[in-house]
């Protein structure tokens, strides 16, 4: 998927629609765990960076590694810990949601930019 105008929600469902067709079931707290973290790569993108330039996610045996560009060089920070949840703040937990639930982060810079990957377990 290409372009800022990629929405939240078309990411997760071509997360679900990829991860319906495997030829082993994945187990629905997976696939929820796929989409969520698919959603926190886009709306990053859109919040913190002017927009998504392009998504790309690939699905193995095993896992479904996801990838969000964009064109900041900015990169993610960890403003608040998943211990210190509360619910009265808002913001900050996306990106130690994203490093909890996947098995491997990596963040490319670029002269254009960033691309930020991760892999998922299935």
């Amino acid at each position: 998927m290409q372009g800022s105008r990629v929405h939240p929600a078309d990411v997760r469902r071509q997360v679900g629609a990829a991860l319906s067709t495997c030829a082993t079931p994945v187990p629905e707290t997976r696939i929820q765990d796929a989409q969520l973290v698919a959603t926190e790569l886009v709306t990053n993108a859109l919040l913190h960076a002017g927009g998504l330039d392009e998504f790309q996610l690939d699905v193995s045996e095993r896992h479904i590694h996801l990838t969000a560009v964009d064109s900041s060089t900015e990169l993610p920070t960890r403003q608040r810990s998943l211990a210190s949840f509360d619910a009265a703040v808002s913001g900050g937990f996306g990106w130690p949601l994203i490093c909890h639930l996947a098995e491997d982060t990596e963040i490319r810079l670029s002269g254009a930019g960033k691309a930020i990957s991760v892999r998922l377990p299935l």
